[in-house]
């Protein structure tokens, strides 16, 4: 059994360079549903819930490596260069991928898919049991468990520090690690992407003045300095990705000072209306043949799935989409990615070649 009964799904050395005393103890919230702001609250039971992963043995290893391992990154990321900045920041890109699977907001998106699959399995059928989802504390532990089967997806993504010389401070939030794609939003007009897709965006602010971005090279440009540094100097770069807490957290943002309560309440306020309420949309469709020897489906009615035998569902994401992007990550001139005509998408050159059996080419977009 865990030692921790109460479990934080974002750890309190997180929160450590974001709090008021910079000692851990203090911070302050700004409640997205009551649009209140908590000053001074106690970090102590931000983030986290009795047994939110369960009492498997096995995770808490995990977490005192990572957080551990986040824990002294900090005090050395102003002046570590050369090959113990690229370990650092290699080291980021594996900490931000677990921070993004193991938050609240990632259990609920799990529920949501589990909810949508049942239903569509069950349409125009005897309704679902209740039974058949499973419990919190268990989607919560798979998805834990998961992170370093699927860090293959990630790991081809070039992460850069990110200075912030900006007089706008980097806020964070209940769901600091945000999944964005640029390339899928704007140049496909999709929303439906995840971390395997062409254009991928990891991002994760580090305290007020540093953050971690780990993105897609053959997508975009960054002018980095010495190859792991980008200075961030437009605070209205700073405003953008700040906006990307407030689309995709569950209800609160943290910040450091108090007379910022009003800066954070307007990002939150200009992005109101992009944040989404269903992060998975499922379709069932039906055979409908078979053409130039490739079966085909469609969309069924109702009636039809009363007597239908076989069925296909088809789950996709559904992401916030930002109204502007950074300066600082124009794209390449052009981004490229792979294809293959399939439900897999654009993916990038590394997760195309984990697939031989697709068969995949080259594009430029």
């Amino acid at each position: 059994m865990p030692e921790n009964k109460n479990q934080h799904f974002v750890p309190k050395c997180h929160f450590k360079p974001f709090s008021v005393d910079r000692q851990g103890r203090c911070i302050n919230v700004f409640n997205l549903r009551t649009t209140t702001v908590a000053i001074n609250a106690s970090t102590k039971g931000q983030c986290s819930r009795s047994y939110f992963y369960g009492q498997d043995p096995d995770i808490e290893p995990i977490f005192s490596a990572a957080e551990s391992a986040y824990g002294s990154i900090m005090p050395r990321l102003i002046e570590a260069v050369g090959d113990e900045l690229s370990l650092i920041c290699k080291a980021l890109r594996s900490l931000s991928y677990l921070q993004y699977l193991r938050t609240e907001k990632e259990l609920g998106s799990a529920k949501e898919y589990f909810r949508s699959a049942l239903g569509a399995a069950h349409q125009g059928r005897e309704p679902p049991r209740g039974d058949e989802i499973p419990d919190d504390w268990v989607i919560a532990r798979d998805a834990v468990l998961s992170w370093q089967k699927t860090s293959a997806y990630v790991a081809d993504l070039k992460t850069v520090i990110l200075e912030n010389r900006s007089d706008i401070p980097f806020i964070t939030s209940d769901n600091p690690a945000v999944l964005t794609n640029r390339l899928y939003c704007q140049k496909f007009g999709r929303t439906d992407f995840g971390v395997a897709q062409s254009g991928s965006i990891l991002f994760m602010p580090l305290s007020p003045r540093f953050a971690s971005i780990s993105y897609d090279a053959d997508a975009y440009a960054l002018a980095s300095k010495s190859g792991h540094r980008v200075r961030v100097e437009r605070g209205s770069d700073v405003r953008q990705l700040n906006q990307l807490q407030a689309m995709n957290c569950v209800e609160n943002l943290y910040f450091t000072h108090s007379e910022d309560a009003e800066l954070v309440k307007g990002i939150a306020a200009e992005v109101v209306d992009l944040r989404v309420s269903r992060v998975h949309e499922m379709s069932v469709l039906i055979a409908d043949g078979v053409r130039n020897d490739v079966e085909r489906f469609r969309r069924a009615t109702e009636e039809e799935l009363k007597s239908a035998t076989r069925r296909l569902m088809v789950s996709k994401n559904v992401h916030p989409k930002p109204l502007l992007w950074p300066s600082f990550m124009p794209f390449r001139s052009p981004p490229t990615g792979y294809v293959s005509g399939t439900a897999v998408g654009v993916v990038r050159k590394a997760i195309a070649a984990e697939r031989p059996d697709i068969n995949f080419s080259k594009k430029r977009f």
